[in-house]
């Protein structure tokens, strides 16, 4: 099960370790690297204004825009005066003099207030827009921790014009979803506000912009707000308990020890949540959400002279309410010692990690050019080449690596390469990885590699460039926009950048690589964190003995071999097509070959060059057999160990427009996932076909799997969601053999196991080809005929049996499950089974049944009682068998409350069962997911999965993807609430809540 969208906390590369342990660390709201040029995040004052001086204006002086529309007008507050107003922050092009792109309206107000509206030209009506506030945790004093955050919470509650989540509620009507359209996020260095409107309308964008400005001056921290909110954030933080964030505060701590950011996680502490007062937090929000320290980001398909005018009227009137604060001293930075080597221990980890990072703090966190970024893309790809060399020929005593890094001028920066390895073989690890490093910081890298790497990146460049205006939505190019103005640097799209990209490409050499890997990443011998299982033997001083013996070896220069060329071309006689016929919807094209093969084409000539495929094959978990709990999840193995004739990495090297590839599996299907540019097509297929044929399955590549498995069962550790996939998705699917395995019998398994079962997987009967992009459709079949077309037919295959029979999940069920752990959330999970449900058309309607109970139960457990963070509900269609479709409601809440929560739940089901709905509530659900399905039709991925895989076999997807705009227009209060009375009712109830062991003692 995939949680909802919510506030994602990570922090640059720091994100990486949690991924690995499977959780995003408390930090901030995105991976992408970020830097800022000025102000510095510790002055409390603005640099050099661009505007004469501050002017103050009142309430009375100015024009008021008046609107004849139903969104109340703004009423802003008149706060008293304590300070002057600062001056607006200079844009980064009126600091270095460039010429601002003329795509972008900029603007300041008189207050200091910052806009940029950036019109996006697409064929949707979508208007997305950003408040940044420059204040986040690094902001907050000693008795302040976890303020900024707070105080995002609060901002929601009562504002001077509207009433406890009363514009969420109404921007639903525009089709902005809660949480998923309507949301933000508190980071070290600031807050950020966001919403995305799927309607471009004058009523939405003044709401929307009155609901900002609320957000920016008009929070009240009411008393009975505050405490209510308390309990939300208190229990998001206990949802956030995990190993991932356990690592986090140990890479923080050590990376940055001395400076103020390891002691300002921006959730707070418990003391700290606990204590806060409204008076407190009212005057953090004073003297930090100041209009000088505001950005506003408008990106759509809008005027932007109107939109320049709405945000005039909203935010012209707004001042400081009170004095600034003096943020606390950041701390002087205490790295790491070059060279030095320290081991941490983690209890429930099952792989170790070896990480070499860099880390600067203050000034000496330089600002990053654009040649930085092409620079720093060439280093990934060629540590990516050198590292996945290492790994292969160490017999996969490295089984796992990324890389990553990011700057925030003047405030910090950190690069690191992480790697993971089975704890018995860290010895090989450590000195592979470590010398791999040293040859490249030595040493370089071969011309003929870079030589590659800037052809490879550069074509993606390209590719965006062609596509960037018609594809990008609002929201991508709010958020670009941000992570420009955030790296100190002018915003510019891809098309603009263009011609400076392949300028600076075209100067670059192998040495300049060499160089700026010293200068960016490594310019002291690499320091190492190691995070081992507590088991293991590691210590700080033999792992500072492997690393320096390490050091003390030579490295040589890189061998330049050339360039590897894919060594499978020919499969054989061209597969013959046996049918092909073009449907009435979408111009879709299904094609079937002689061996049992089917091709589905969908041409998006505004993919402009590239093309999404997915490669569906056998039947994966359904079909895993009995005696062999958990083979299917080695499926992986097909790719990791490369082919007979090529290793892995040169499978990678040798296929130059190829931009990515991925093999996972789904309840009932192996799924390649690629996307490269359109004349990359046949080389796609080529790599799959050579795969399906010809895969090594290296018995030295058990290790990586069992790695990549071993890393799955860390995710779970401690959690709820394992004991929910060992024993209650074998109760809602009616099937045992769906259970994760335990995890001594799937690491038992080797390379062998795996290429048997394949044999059962791989007949081409079974494959299923979907492209979707820019391409050329006889091109297409013909690249297939080519390759898995010619695939030989398997004669006398039949289909392993589904591992158990199909029926509906035994109801009504209540069970409680415990798993081993402490200072952890409980789980509640209900499922209301819908066996059977009656068409595509009944399947939509049931859609807007879950939204409705979604509002509700959150509503009632958050909004009005404050008890949980993140209570949610949808309707989820079984892709093995309509008998196990249901309605499914989870949340996580303090274990003291879990039953009574469960009981309010359910009393809200049955209240909408015997009730019903009314047309308003109807009209708030349905809308945003009109919206949210509308918007799916100008997206490839939508067509790739939800449309075309598979559509041959199961035609339903096609129906549903034709009917879901009428039903959606349609549907009414009498059929939701048919469905609600036949489905919400207790004997269609499974039940269950996982408790810690420790509040079950309890």
């Amino acid at each position: 099960m995939k949680p909802p969208p919510l506030r994602a906390y990570s922090f640059s590369w720091l994100a990486a370790v949690a991924i690995i342990l499977g959780s995003m660390p408390v930090i901030s709201a995105s991976d992408e690297t970020s830097s800022r040029a000025v102000p510095s995040i510790f002055s409390s004052t603005s640099v050099a204004p661009v505007i004469s001086a501050p002017t103050v204006i009142s309430a009375t002086s100015a024009p008021r825009t008046r609107t004849k529309h139903t969104t109340r007008a703004v009423r802003p507050v008149r706060p008293v005066r304590v300070a002057p107003t600062t001056p607006a922050i200079p844009w980064p092009h009126e600091i270095t003099g460039e010429t601002p792109s003329p795509r972008v309206t900029y603007g300041h107000l008189p207050n200091g207030f910052r806009y940029a509206i950036i019109p996006t030209g697409t064929t949707w009506n979508h208007v997305s827009f950003r408040l940044l506030v420059e204040a986040g945790s690094l902001h907050e004093n000693d008795a302040e921790l976890g303020y900024a955050h707070f105080v995002e919470h609060m901002t929601f509650n009562s504002t001077t014009n509207y009433k406890p989540y009363e514009t969420a509620k109404r921007l639903q009507r525009h089709g902005a979803a809660i949480g998923p359209d309507t949301n933000a996020f508190t980071s070290h260095f600031e807050t950020l506000y966001k919403i995305d409107l799927s309607a471009n309308s004058r009523e939405a964008i003044n709401l929307t912009l009155s609901t900002l400005a609320d957000i920016a001056g008009g929070a009240l921290f009411k008393a009975e707000d505050v405490e209510r909110e308390r309990g939300v954030i208190l229990a998001e933080k206990l949802s956030r308990q995990s190993l991932g964030a356990d690592a986090w505060e140990i890479v923080a701590d050590h990376l940055f020890a001395g400076t103020l950011f390891p002691k300002r996680n921006p959730i707070g502490t418990d003391d700290s949540l606990k204590n806060a007062t409204p008076e407190n937090l009212r005057a953090f929000y004073d003297a930090w959400y100041r209009p000088e320290r505001m950005t506003l980001v408008v990106a759509g398909n809008a005027s932007a002279s109107a939109i320049e005018r709405s945000i005039k009227s909203a935010f012209f009137f707004m001042a400081a309410r009170a004095a600034p604060h003096t943020p606390p001293a950041p701390g002087k930075h205490d790295p790491p010692k070059p060279g030095s080597v320290s081991v941490r221990f983690l209890p429930e980890l099952e792989t170790g990690i070896i990480i070499f990072p860099t880390a600067s703090w203050g000034e000496t966190a330089r600002r990053k050019t654009l040649k930085d970024d092409i620079v720093q893309d060439l280093l990934q790809f060629l540590l990516d080449a050198e590292m996945s060399k290492t790994a292969e020929r160490s017999d996969h005593a490295i089984t796992r690596f990324f890389i990553a890094g990011s700057t925030r001028a003047g405030i910090s920066s950190q690069n690191a390469i992480m790697i993971t390895f089975p704890p018995d073989r860290w010895r090989k690890a450590l000195a592979d990885s470590e010398q791999t490093l040293r040859r490249a910081i030595e040493h370089g890298f071969a011309p003929s590699l870079v030589e590659l790497a800037k052809e490879r990146i550069l074509q993606t460049y390209q590719a965006n460039a062609s596509r960037s205006s018609i594809l990008r939505r609002p929201r991508e190019t709010a958020d670009a926009f941000l992570k420009n103005l955030l790296a100190g640097r002018g915003y510019y799209n891809d098309e603009e950048l263009l011609a400076q990209r392949e300028e600076i490409f075209a100067a670059l050499t192998a040495g300049d690589c060499r160089d700026a890997l010293r200068a960016l990443w490594f310019a002291d011998p690499a320091h190492a964190l190691i995070f081992a299982p507590e088991s293991s033997a590691i210590t700080t001083g033999a792992a500072q003995a492997v690393l320096d013996k390490s050091r003390s070896t030579p490295v040589q220069h890189p061998e330049d071999t050339g360039r590897p060329r894919f060594a499978y071309t020919d499969f054989g006689t061209p597969g013959e097509v046996v049918s092909r016929e073009q449907l009435d919807y979408g111009g879709i094209w299904h094609v079937r070959f002689s061996n049992g093969v089917r091709l589905n084409i969908k041409q998006t000539p505004e993919s402009k060059d590239s093309i999404q495929m997915v490669i569906r094959f056998g039947g994966a978990i359904r079909e895993n057999p009995p005696d062999k709990p958990g083979l299917y999840a080695w499926g992986l193995g097909l790719m990791a160990g490369g082919l007979k004739k090529q290793e892995s990495w040169e499978v990678r090297l040798a296929m130059p427009e190829m931009s990515q590839i991925s093999l996972h599996n789904t309840a009932n299907r192996y799924t390649f996932s690629a996307s490269g540019r359109s004349s990359a097509t046949g080389a796609i297929l080529a790599l799959c076909a050579a795969f399906m044929q010809d895969a090594a399955y290296r018995p030295s590549t058990a290790e990586t799997v069992r790695a990549t498995i071993l890393e799955q069962y860390e995710k779970r550790a401690g959690t709820a969601k394992m004991v929910f996939e060992q024993a209650i998705s074998p109760l809602i699917h009616n099937n045992p053999q769906v259970a994760f395995p335990p995890k001594e019998q799937i690491l038992a398994y080797t390379m062998d196991d795996l290429k048997e079962w394949m044999s059962t997987q791989l007949d081409p009967a079974r494959m299923d080809i979907s492209i979707v992009g820019d391409c050329d459709i006889e091109e297409a079949i013909a690249a297939a005929a080519r390759t898995i077309g010619a695939l030989p037919a398997l004669k006398n295959q039949t289909p392993p049996p589904a591992c158990a029979p199909e029926s509906p999940p035994v109801t009504p069920c209540s069970e409680e499950f415990t798993f081993a752990a402490t200072n952890r959330p409980a789980q509640i999970d209900l499922f209301w089974s819908v066996p059977g449900s009656e068409g595509v058309d009944e399947d939509i309607r049931l859609m807007i049944l879950a939204e409705i109970l979604n509002d509700r139960v959150r509503a009632q457990i958050r909004e009005t009682e404050g008890r949980a963070y993140t209570p949610f509900t949808r309707y989820q269609r079984s892709e093995v068998t309509p008998l196990h479709n249901h309605i499914h409601c989870t949340v996580q809440v303090p274990p003291g409350i879990a039953r009574q929560i469960a009981k309010e739940i359910k009393t809200i089901a049955a209240t909408l069962s015997e009730q019903g709905v009314d047309g308003e509530e109807l009209e708030r659900a349905r809308r945003p997911v009109f919206s949210r399905e509308h918007a799916k039709t100008g997206q490839t991925d939508y067509w790739l999965h939800e449309v075309l895989a598979d559509s041959q076999t199961r035609p339903e997807k096609i129906q549903r993807a034709r009917r879901m705009p009428r039903v959606l227009t349609e549907v009414t209060a009498e059929n939701i609430n048919a469905l609600a009375g036949t489905h919400l009712k207790n004997d269609r109830l499974l039940q269950f809540i996982i408790m810690p062991e420790s509040a079950k003692m309890n």
